[in-house]
């Protein structure tokens, strides 16, 4: 998982896209499987995506 997200990342910064760390954190919320849907509006609606570390 760690590494899909690095990898999307990295070739976002190859592409010189500067995005900020939420948008970072919606892409990666995307992409995850459909079955993991629930939790992903869990975390959305619990953090503010903003201050949410890559980490």
């Amino acid at each position: 998982m760690f590494t899909r997200m690095t990898t999307m990342t990295n070739s976002l910064y190859d592409l010189s896209r500067n995005n900020m760390n939420s948008n970072i954190v919606s892409k990666t919320l995307r992409s995850l499987l459909k079955t993991c849907d629930v939790k992903v509006m869990a975390i959305q609606k619990a953090n503010d995506l903003t201050k949410l570390p890559l980490e």
